[in-house]
């Protein structure tokens, strides 16, 4: 019945272990479907595809990939709770980044092309304007000719000022225009000096999502090792869990250690000259001994606690002294010794009542990682 029990508890602990490192399926994925829609609103809005497509399905690659990671990291109750495993969770979030950082470079790609071809146009507008500029200079030019024969006698001077009265008229006409034209010329000026400056700006912002993608690659990087680091140290304290669970004791399950909690009759018996090993030691240690050997990168740490009378049995040098008993059974059956550490706890901290006082009589062992 013991080990009944041992064995749920077990399966308990390793359900909430998954459903605390589990996320959501469902918000996960509405994410995703975020992406795809900008994705295909990109292609709806740019026009050159030819020249954009390579980015495009860069973006639609990394979308794919955030998509297959989340449906191959389903937990185990994840078709039920709808939770995705957590060591997964970085990695689609990456992809997804990917993807959106990309569908920004592409859409500043297109403002950036949308720039030029507005600058090349207003460039070629102001070599027309001078022109115009030169032809009224050259009407000014004329004007001053003609006025140097105006001394001429009056007879021949009649036409000249019908001709100067026309040209005067012709010259504020083109004095407007030239104002008029020199506005113009100012404007497109101020205008392509503020398109190349926001130019400028589309090529610095460029070269901040750039830094971003090389920051995100590095994260992925330093995220992934993290989570396969804690992969393993929970895969390890999973099996020593199960190990361990054979023995059929009662045990503590965190984190990082597990801590099995024995009856010291197990291992010790006090007799009129002295402590020393019970009959039953011999089993126990070999088991525990192959248990350490197995695992060895836990550290062991064994206390044994006393209760009750005679004191002298059960005080802290007493409990001591079984502590380094036992660590010496173990070190014979071939633990190393520097993995193992002794402690005698003396009557400290009884975890069961009063009249409980061989149960308070224990020895815990921890699997420390």
């Amino acid at each position: 019945m013991k080990r009944i029990l041992i064995f749920a508890f077990v399966i308990f602990a390793l359900i909430c272990v998954q459903k605390s490192f589990a996320a959501d399926k469902a918000e996960i994925g509405s994410q995703i479907n975020k992406v795809k829609a900008s994705i295909e609103k990109l292609k709806s809005e740019v026009s050159d595809t030819t020249t954009f497509a390579e980015d495009i399905l860069k973006a639609q690659h990394y979308i794919k990939l955030a998509e297959d990671e989340l449906n191959k990291n389903i937990t185990l109750i994840g078709s039920i709770t709808g939770s995705v495993k957590s060591e997964a969770v970085p990695t689609i979030n990456h992809y997804i980044s990917l993807s959106e950082l990309t569908i920004a470079v592409v859409k500043s790609k297109v403002e950036k092309m949308k720039q030029e071809n507005e600058n090349s146009g207003l460039a070629k507008l102001i070599p027309e304007l001078e022109a115009k500029i030169k032809t009224v200079e050259d009407k000014n030019a004329e004007i001053k000719r003609l006025r140097g024969i105006i001394e001429k006698p009056k007879e021949e001077n009649a036409q000249l000022e019908k001709e100067i009265a026309a040209l005067k008229n012709d010259k504020a006409n083109l004095s407007a225009q030239v104002e008029t034209l020199n506005a113009s010329v100012a404007s497109l000026k101020k205008e392509l000096s503020e398109k190349t400056k926001a130019y400028e700006h589309i090529s610095m912002e460029n070269k901040s999502l750039k830094d971003q993608t090389k920051t995100a690659e590095t994260q992925k990087i330093a995220d992934i090792t993290q989570m396969k680091e804690q992969l393993n140290n929970l895969t390890k304290l999973r099996d020593l869990l199960w190990e361990t669970g054979k023995g059929g004791f009662i045990s503590r399950v965190s984190e990082r250690d597990i801590t099995l909690i024995i009856p010291r009759s197990y291992f010790i018996k006090n007799t009129p000259k002295g402590i020393g090993l019970s009959p039953e030691a011999e089993r126990h240690v070999h088991w525990l001994s192959s248990v350490m050997n197995r695992f060895s990168e836990y550290k062991v740490v064994v206390k044994v606690f006393g209760f009750g009378l005679p004191a002298k049995n059960e005080n802290v040098k007493a409990t001591e002294q079984m502590a380094k008993l036992i660590k010496g059974a173990l070190v014979e059956k071939g633990v190393n010794a520097s993995s193992i550490e002794a402690i005698g706890a003396g009557d400290a901290k009884p975890i069961f009542s009063q009249k409980a006082v061989e149960e308070n009589r224990r020895v815990e062992i921890s699997f420390v990682y």
